[in-house]
């Protein structure tokens, strides 16, 4: 989560490959995962915001708690994120 403003940033990246080990029992999260990954790939990145709250909405209940108290904007924004001079934010996440 800590860095889901940067989708393209290798943190974000690096964490978000991830989900393919830690969750590689869980077909929502896997089929959340793919569904992200195929709008990530897709120009323009169409609804890459509401692919990456499923998957982030399907991790929660796959670690056993529920998403219904937060809502998806919750999921989407960031608090004191100090830029860093090489960032290049998703135009999709400003």
């Amino acid at each position: 989560l800590g860095n889901r403003d940067h989708l393209t940033g290798p943190a974000f990246c690096s964490a978000i490959n991830e989900v393919l080990v830690v969750f590689r029992d869980n077909p929502e999260v896997l089929k959340a995962f793919r569904a992200l990954h195929q709008v990530a790939s897709t120009p323009g990145k169409p609804n890459i915001e509401d692919a990456l709250v499923v998957l982030l909405k399907a991790a929660t209940v796959a670690c056993g708690l529920s998403p219904a108290s937060i809502p998806d904007t919750a999921f989407l924004q960031v608090i004191n994120r100090v830029p860093d001079v090489t960032d290049a934010p998703h135009a999709a996440l400003r």
